[in-house]
């Protein structure tokens, strides 16, 4: 005869092999969201790595700076932040309103490039530089 008995949520002490791979990246992402401001960190590396500004980033044109940017944003925000597609379309889709699937094949482009050792690997290590000297600087600031 079984007993009802309360399933104890998933936490920090049951390891990570026990638990499925969503339930990894979500915590992961909400740990992220709880960085406070993570999202901006990243828009301000991207700026000051590419030297464009946030809304040509986040806007519309698909001219080859601004989209390489942009997909390198994604690509860091999906491996680095671990946010899902949704909801990185959510934060970094701006004012193009783009769907999961155009993050995804941005992700993808990126992720091929890295493997590659093509030039977006060398915009991703840019912004990644550019975040960490932010990071730094607010470390040593307060």
């Amino acid at each position: 005869m079984k007993t009802d008995k309360a399933i104890a949520p998933l936490s920090a002490d049951v390891p990570d092999r026990m638990r499925s791979a969503r339930l990894i990246r979500t915590e992961r992402a909400l740990a992220a969201r709880r960085e406070r401001g993570a999202e901006e960190r990243l828009l301000r590396a991207a700026e000051l790595a590419s030297g464009l500004a946030r809304e040509e980033i986040t806007g519309k044109s698909r001219r080859v700076p601004a989209a390489a940017v942009r997909h390198a944003v994604w690509y860091i925000a999906v491996q680095t932040l671990g946010l899902s597609l949704a909801l990185t379309s959510e934060v970094f889709g701006g004012t193009g309103g783009r769907d999961h699937t155009t993050i995804l094949h941005g992700v993808n482009r990126v992720r091929n490039d890295m493997h590659t050792g093509g030039p977006l690997a060398d915009l991703v290590a840019g912004i990644a530089g550019a975040w960490n000297g932010i990071l730094e600087e607010e470390r040593s600031c307060g």
